[in-house]
């Protein structure tokens, strides 16, 4: 009898374990999350666009909205970064290659912002769950909190590599950052399915 329930014991736990519902551990970390239904093919697009400068198709991932840009200066001012930056910006605004003139300050260049992206061709991303509700558009340093817990002890963090936050509702965060000194630097563009809604800049 008792060899009849450790057989069965073991035969559960293995039916658990092939169909994921055990969460395998590396290094004390869950692994990634895979998740089926996010449709990674406007992160690919923008890739492609920030790496081809191609500006119109740019412009076509948020018009006829406008885009939300946040610059924020975590790791400190430097006596000469200006002051944090909460606008928005029409297509017209948009330059040739893909920057936007800022007074004061130096331009916000899209490109430059995700480099590793483009490398990648916006392909092989991982992609962690993001809770519901994290994302706040009219408060970025709130929102950037809730990341960087959300965002602890990744280890595409080490090295700043593109990943990608998906929440339930099908909004995306692409990040391109790094913690340092405890600080979330990087770039941030946040999408609503198929549209841009918002960069980040945050250095």
């Amino acid at each position: 009898m008792m060899k009849k329930i450790l057989g069965l014991f073991l035969y559960v736990t293995l039916a658990l374990a092939s169909t994921g519902c055990f969460s395998q551990q590396q290094g004390g970390q869950k692994e990634p999350v895979t998740l089926q239904k996010a449709d990674v093919t406007v992160i690919r697009q923008f890739s492609d666009v920030l790496a081809n400068k191609e500006r119109e198709k740019f412009v076509e991932l948020f018009a006829p909205a406008e885009l939300r840009i946040y610059r924020g200066f975590a790791s400190g001012n430097l006596g000469a970064r200006g002051d944090s930056l909460i606008e928005t910006f029409t297509a017209r605004d948009i330059k040739q290659d893909l920057t936007i003139d800022i007074d004061g300050q130096t331009p916000l260049d899209f490109p430059w912002l995700f480099p590793g992206l483009i490398e990648q061709k916006g392909t092989g991303l991982v992609i962690y769950p993001l809770a519901t509700g994290a994302i706040d558009l009219q408060n970025p340093p709130a929102t950037l909190s809730r990341l960087q817990e959300a965002l602890a002890g990744k280890t595409e963090l080490v090295d700043g590599v593109p990943l990608l936050l998906v929440t339930d509702k099908n909004a995306q965060v692409l990040v391109e950052a790094q913690i340092i000194d405890g600080i979330l630097v990087g770039g941030f563009a946040i999408f609503d399915e198929s549209r841009l809604l918002a960069i980040w800049d945050v250095r």
